[in-house]
Formats: C-alpha cells, structure tokens, sequence
C-alpha cells in the first residue's frame, strides 16, 4: 500500500474516534451550572433587515447582577450578526424550578412606544442554552391532506416572540418563560439534545401562573407615567432517547420540513438524471463532431486551393490564440474567479469530512473567509498564467492589481451596507474591530500570497502555451450566425443548469434571510457541484459554435456565458425577495439587494473562470491535434 493512502487512512481513524474541536458534547452532572447566552431581537415577518441588542436601552431586559459581559464568537458569527452576552438565568442540570423572579423593569412611554413597533413588527428574542438556538412558538399552517382533510403542519423557527398583538389592536408583552429541556442519560453524565421555550404574559404579582395578560395600551400612559413589567422563568426537565450526536434532528425533520426536502431531493434527482443524460449526449456528439473534422484537416493536403475551401476550426487556427480585449482585466478576473472556487470548493470538502460542523453558526463563513485568504496564492498564479499566456506586458500591474480590484469592490459595497446598519442602530453593523481583522487578514495572507505566487508563475515557464502562432494581420469574421448571439446564449446558458439547483432556490434563501431552520447542506454541495460542471460544459459548447464560425473572440464571451447561472441566481433572489419577505423600506431592498448582488457576483466569477480556464484547455487540445501548415 502507499504511504500516503497509510496516512489518509490513519487520519480518518482518528477523525472518527475523537470529536472534532467545537463540535465535543459537553457532559454535566445533576446540578452543574448549563450556560444560558442571549442574542441580538430579529424579526422574520417584517423584512426591514435591523436587529437590535438584547441589552438595548429601551428593552430593559433583566441583566446578570455583575452585568452582562460579551461572549467571544468567531469571526464568520460576528458577519452573520450575532451578539452573545451572558444572561441571569440559572438553570442546574436536571433541577426543575417552578417560578424564579428575575427583576421588575419599568418602562416609559417612549421605551413603551419602542416596544410596540417591534411586537408588531414580529421581532423575536433569540438564546442558546448548550450551543442551542431556543424554539419558541412553532410556525403553524394548515394544509390539505391526500384525503382532502384539512391538518396543522408546524415549522420549527429560531427565537420566541417578544409580544402578541389582540385582535382589538391591543398589545400584550411576554414577560414569563417556560423553558423546558430535554436530556439524554449516558452513563452517570447528562447532555441536553433540545431546548424550548413557551412564552406567556402575566400581571404583577400573579406569580408564574399562565392565563392573564400585560396588557399595553399607550394611550393609557402619559409623559410622566410608567409600567412595571415583572419578569420570571421556570425551568422543566424531561428525558429524552435521542443520543447528542442526532440532537439537531429533533430541529430539522418536522413535517412541513420532511415533506419540503422530500419533494426537493425528487426534484433535484429527476432533474439531474435529465441533465446528466443530456450532457452525456451531447459530449458524445461534440466528441465524434471534433474528430470528424480534425481528421479532415489533417487529410488536407497543403495546396492553396485545398487551404482555400477550408472551413471552421483551421481556418482561424493563426487567431484562436489572439489576445483578448482588455487582458489585464480578463486576466484578474478569471484568478479572482479561481481563487473563490478554490476556496468554496475546499470550505465544503472540510464540511462534508467533520471538519465544520454547520450547526455551529458563523463556522462555514469563518472557514470559508480564512480559506479564501489562504489560497490567494491561487489567483494570483492563475491570474499571471493567463496574463502571461495571453502575451500581457505590464506585469506589475497585474501582480498589484489582481489581489485589490475585486477585494476593494466587495469592500465598498461592505461598508455601504455597514454604514447603513449604523445609521439605523442595528446590532447586525460590524464593529470597527473586525473590519480591522478582515482588513489584517487580506493584508497580511491574501495579498502577499497572490503577489508572491504570480511572481513565481511570471518566471517559470508556461506549462500549457498557445499551440499556435498568432498571425500579424487579424483575418475579418464573416457574419456571425443568429444562434451565436451572445445576449441569447447568456439567457440560455442561465437557464439551462437551472434544474441542478433551482428546487433548492426558495430553502436556501429561506435559511440565509430568515430564522427558519432547514436541512439542505447535502443536496446544496451536489448542487453546487452539478452547477460548475454543467457551467464548464456550456462554455465549452459555446467555444465550440464561436470558432466553428471562424469567430475567433471567444474568451470574453465564454466568460459571460460561463458564468451566467449567477444571473439567474440574481433574479430568483429578487423575486424571493417580492414573494416572501415583507420588505417595506428602502434601507431593506438596499440591503437585501446589496448582498444577494455580493452573493451573485461570487457566484459569476468562479463560474465564468472555470468555464473560461476549460474552455482554453479544449482549444489547446484541439488545436495540438491538427497538423501545421
């Protein structure tokens, strides 16, 4: 056996017999203390993108007696807008506790006033107790049954209410929270596998007795009055069979949730057992067309009237390899392209072998971040390959170039968006300090990386040149034929590996932009997979029909049409974005556009990039198979 299969497989063994770091269950004994952190208030009815701080002002939440102190969080949590802070609430491992008071706040009007623009915004309290997220209230709706029957189905959604609103336009504040556990006993220790919180609202001094209501009604209160809201929670235990490893289970498979990924993994698999048919037809017959006329050429004698009635391929054998327009700028975005591919590509290996754990929030993001800075060596090197290949000739603009222009362009738009969270108070705005460790990361990996790899790549010689010389006089292009409009390739190339991933459009977006919780991360990575394969091969079919008409400008268009399945991505976020989410203010549609065009903007680059890379490889190979002249 080869040693290296040797190590590979000692790895896996200690993979599987140790947890992997910030995935271990943690074991407790009766009585251990189980931490309780609180979060940032979202809402996932009302759109607008704000979240607050739990501590906020107005809220007058009940804080720890030495006060509230942050809890560290990685870096990918930070981006994605968590605020952990320690809470006052004590819960001991398998200690029941009936009615425990927390404080007495008061509220004035104006804090009043704050409150319900929230509760009837829907805005939810969002905890994690043992790395859980709480389940408040489960997201019920009705739906016909194969008999026709009318059932509630329920949803599990992250967080708890902090209000109800009465049918007389009343609003009432949950100020009580029954929180109930479950465990699983292994051994002499304990681990929590799910958590829930049923909230209520109570009057003062009615102790932890469910049934009455706080009412608020601010046309009760004037300037100089205020309301006393008691706050308190009980805490419930019960057992539970499932093991630690299948806790998160208990949140994924509900119905609605079962049903949903049922008919997705349907979808998905008769979709792409279409797809795949199709690409596999049409390889074959690209193939067989490609050695039928390359035999041709080569049969060809060298007389000037043979060369005269040649058609397609060798007729712009002395252009194929021109230079492109604009080839610095092709150049830095195909290494940009390649660079996030790279890192997307290596962020979901480590995920699928345990490396990330997904249901440890802000993980895949800081993996995926730290990854893309690491491998800036990659686009930098493929960045001056091309550049180099292509005959560019200020070198030191591509090797400064390439590591800043996308990176700034994704920084402006960053801090746009940021500077319109701070404008509004959101908690969500990142801090100063981690727009400084993101700035660090890129200066100090990323940057030096990709300058330091594209000088390397400068100096050695091309692995892969151009097959053929470029002639001196560009030969004129006939008439391009109506089916090689690049507008219209672009609309179908975006349409066409829409079934390896269109099913799963409305779950993912679900899952970024609001606090539902689905189970999508397996048939997302064949997703995802499927996409760059399908991308590559209509690039490779464009370039095909592009030279086959003697148009021998093919690099630009095969990079659009390449990475046109973004365009679609782009447009299906927008129509999300009109159907589903209550988006009522401007700040929310620039926010929600802003970072769905970030998502897409990725999303093009490394598709257009490993299309337009095969695509230079197939012309190589083409063309090294055809006789010279």
């Amino acid at each position: 056996m080869y040693p290296g299969w040797i190590c590979v497989l000692l790895v896996w063994q200690t993979v599987q017999a140790r947890y992997l770091p910030g995935v271990a269950p943690i074991d407790y004994s009766s009585g251990d203390s189980i931490d309780v952190f609180v979060n940032r208030l979202t809402s996932s009815t009302a759109q607008n993108f704000i979240g607050y701080d739990y501590y906020n002002d107005h809220l007058k939440f009940c804080k720890p007696e030495n006060g509230p102190h942050k809890v560290s969080g990685s870096l990918g949590a930070i981006l994605l807008g968590d605020r952990l802070y320690t809470s006052p609430v004590d819960i001991r491992m398998l200690q029941d506790d009936a009615c425990h008071k927390l404080c007495t706040s008061v509220y004035k009007k104006d804090d009043l006033k704050f409150i319900k623009g929230l509760i009837n915004d829907g805005y939810r309290q969002h905890w994690l107790i043992d790395s859980l997220p709480v389940i408040g209230a489960r997201e019920v709706s009705r739906v016909a049954s194969e008999h026709g029957i009318q059932k509630t189905v329920s949803l599990n959604v992250a967080g708890f209410l902090l209000g109800h609103v009465l049918t007389d336009e009343r609003l009432i504040i949950y100020n009580h929270y029954n929180i109930t556990l479950d465990y699983h006993k292994k051994k002499d220790k304990f681990r929590v596998v799910g958590v829930q919180v049923e909230s209520s609202s109570m009057e003062n001094g009615e102790g932890c007795a469910f049934g009455t209501e706080t009412k608020i009604n601010l046309d009760e209160f004037g300037d100089d009055e205020t309301l006393e809201v008691e706050y308190s929670y009980s805490v419930t235990w019960r057992e539970s069979d499932t093991p630690w490893a299948t806790r998160w289970d208990h949140y994924l498979n509900n119905e609605k949730v079962s049903k949903l990924d049922k008919a997705n993994n349907y979808i998905f698999f008769f979709s792409t057992l279409f797809i795949t048919c199709g690409v596999i037809l049409q390889v074959l017959a690209l193939t067989r067309v490609l050695r039928k006329d390359i035999s041709q050429y080569n049969e060809l004698s060298l007389e000037p009237e043979d060369f005269a009635n040649e058609r397609g391929w060798k007729q712009v054998a002395g252009d194929v390899f021109r230079k492109p327009r604009s080839v610095l700028a092709y150049s830095i975005m195909i290494g940009s392209g390649a660079q996030i591919l790279a890192a997307f590509s290596a962020t979901l290996v480590l995920t699928i072998l345990g490396f990330i754990s997904p249901t440890s929030r802000g993980s895949f993001s800081t993996a995926l971040l730290v990854l893309t800075a690491m491998l800036g060596g990659v686009g930098g090197w493929i960045s001056a390959v091309s550049y180099k290949t292509w005959g560019g000739q200020d070198r030191k603009a591509n090797l400064l170039l390439t590591p800043i222009v996308v990176p700034l362009l994704v920084f402006f738009i960053f801090l746009f968006l940021n500077f319109l969270l701070i404008f509004h108070h959101s908690s969500g705005a990142v801090p100063i300090g981690e727009i400084a460790t993101i700035i660090g990361i890129w200066g100090c990996i990323s940057a030096p990386l990709s300058i330091l790899f594209g000088f390397i790549a400068f100096k050695k010689p091309l692995r892969y040149p151009p097959t053929m010389r470029v002639n001196q006089i560009a030969r004129l292009q006939p008439p391009k034929p109506w089916y090689t409009n690049l507008a219209l390739m672009v609309l179908l190339s975006a349409l066409y590996p829409s079934g390896a991933f269109v099913s799963y459009i409305s779950v993912i977006f679900g899952s970024i932009w609001s606090d539902k919780i689905f189970k999508i991360f397996g048939m997302l990575s064949l997703s995802c997979c499927m996409l760059v394969i399908l991308s590559v091969f209509t690039g490779v079919v464009y370039l095909y029909l592009l030279i086959l008409n003697e148009n021998y400008k093919w690099q630009w268009p095969v990079f659009l049409v390449s990475g046109a399945p973004a365009i679609l991505f782009y447009f299906f976020s927008i129509l999300y974005g009109y159907k589903n989410l209550n988006i009522d203010t401007a700040f929310g549609i620039f926010f929600y556009l802003g970072y769905s065009f970030l998502m897409s903007m990725f999303c093009f680059l490394a598709l257009g990039s490993g299309g337009s890379i095969a695509a230079y490889l197939v012309t190589r190979i083409i063309y090294n198979s055809i006789k010279s002249e």
